[in-house]
């Protein structure tokens, strides 16, 4: 989250952050595991950006109506080289307010963290997959991604594929012809 002058408004938290357990579970419980998997292809953990947000707002009401901008941190980095407000698919999937089935931001689910919030200004634009993210001193700025999807990119993965991930942690991952919506919320659909 960062203000009107694109500053951060606090130190990113990565990973897991157990303010957000919270606030995961009760996003899960008002819409329910099948209707977020439905809608963006994940449910909200506290790993999730969705959770963080509302973690923020029933923690610092005050930091959380400073919000100018939500981006993930490496679409911040994007922003700090490009000074454009940009994602790509692969970023965007990961937040839990971003469908794979529609390729759009899913504001009405951060509704449910804050109805008053013009959510649509405060999101990136996303880029189309070929799309540079900028442009700096003649030099193209690619758009970047995740891991998970960079390696599917760099190996050419193809439908069906399946790769095991060895790192800490540990995933396997398949790519698929569409989106995955694991009506169980036990497996994440990434883009």
């Amino acid at each position: 989250m960062v203000d009107d002058e694109g500053r951060p408004l606090c130190p990113a938290r990565l990973g897991s952050d157990p303010d957000a357990a919270a606030d995961a579970a009760d996003l899960r419980e008002r819409l329910g595991v099948e209707a977020w998997m439905s809608a963006c292809g994940r449910v909200p953990t506290d790993a999730t950006n969705v959770a963080k947000l509302a973690s923020l707002r029933r923690r610092d009401a005050a930091m959380f109506a400073r919000i100018s901008r939500v981006l993930t941190p490496h679409d911040w980095l994007t922003f700090r080289l490009s000074r454009r407000y940009v994602t790509d698919r692969g970023d965007a999937s990961t937040t839990g307010y971003w469908s794979q089935r529609e390729n759009r931001w899913r504001a009405d689910l951060l509704a449910l963290i804050d109805r008053d919030v013009d959510w649509g200004a405060l999101l990136p634009r996303q880029l189309a997959p070929t799309e540079p993210a900028g442009d700096r001193e003649g030099v193209s700025i690619a758009p970047g991604t995740g891991e998970p999807m960079a390696v599917a990119l760099g190996l050419g993965m193809q439908p069906g594929d399946v790769t095991v991930w060895l790192d800490a942690p540990a995933g396997v991952f398949a790519l698929r012809e569409r989106p995955t919506e694991d009506e169980r919320g036990l497996v994440a659909g990434l883009a």
